[in-house]
Formats: structure tokens, C-alpha cells, sequence
């Protein structure tokens, strides 16, 4: 890909010319960044919810031991 205004060489991630700062029309779209999976809703409940299976098989193995 090459920068409209001045021709240098750009990589297709770049919002702007090192060149020439002209805008190289990269759209957000290409640039878009996945999000943390900490960060997802998901991610927690499923965490809570292996919390508490493991516990509860935890305290169902000691009370059968016990």
C-alpha cells in the first residue's frame, strides 16, 4: 500500500503517513482490537460458576471421607 499524497510505502495497519502525516483512509474496522477476556462478562461467570462445582465437590468428598 502506498501513501495518495507523497507515494512512500506504508503497512496496511497505518492511520497516517510517517511521510507526510496525510490520513492513508484506514478504517477503525482493521484496527480493531479483540477485547481482554478478564474484561468479558462471560469469562467471570464461568469462573464463579467452576468455583462452585469444585467446591461443592470438595465438601461432598470430605464429608464422605469424614
Amino acid at each position: 500500500m502506498n501513501c495518495k499524497k507523497c507515494g512512500a510505502s506504508l503497512e496496511s495497519s497505518w492511520k497516517i503517513c510517517p511521510n507526510c502525516g496525510s490520513p492513508t483512509g484506514v478504517q477503525k474496522s482493521a484496527q480493531h482490537k479483540k477485547k481482554a477476556i478478564y474484561k468479558n462478562g462471560w469469562f467471570w461467570v464461568a469462573i464463579l460458576l467452576l468455583t462452585i462445582v469444585l467446591g461443592h465437590r470438595h465438601s461432598v468428598q470430605k464429608r464422605n471421607k469424614g
